[in-house]
């Protein structure tokens, strides 16, 4: 007796199992960090927070930026989905740090 309860808990458990085969996986903070500029003609200084958030299975990157005034309660500046953490952080140091070497590397390999 006790072997067929073993044995029909277990297929009423694989039963379960295989009925969800995947499990709802949530998205991952894959960087963070801040940057800015200065700007000379206004004598006044920039500075943004930025988050890097990755899809479970890191096939898609979403940046958010903040200026550090609204960090972290403040909705984001901008909001934009990327096929690495690479192209966001790239993409950030140049619209909001400024980079220019950045820039130019971007615009080379056109790839945002």
């Amino acid at each position: 007796m006790i072997g067929i309860k073993t044995t029909l808990l277990t297929l009423l458990t694989l039963a379960s199992l295989s009925a969800f085969p995947r499990t709802a996986l949530a998205d991952f903070m894959a960087n963070s960090g801040s940057g800015g500029y200065y700007d000379k003609n206004t004598n006044r200084s920039h500075r943004y927070e930025y988050e890097v958030w990755a899809n479970d299975d890191n096939t898609a990157y979403t940046l958010k930026v903040w200026d550090s005034r609204n960090y972290p309660t403040g909705s984001p500046y901008s909001v934009g989905s990327f096929e690495s953490a690479r192209q966001a952080l790239d993409y950030f140091d140049c619209n909001y740090a400024h980079k220019q070497d950045i820039c130019r590397q971007m615009s080379k390999s056109r790839r945002y």
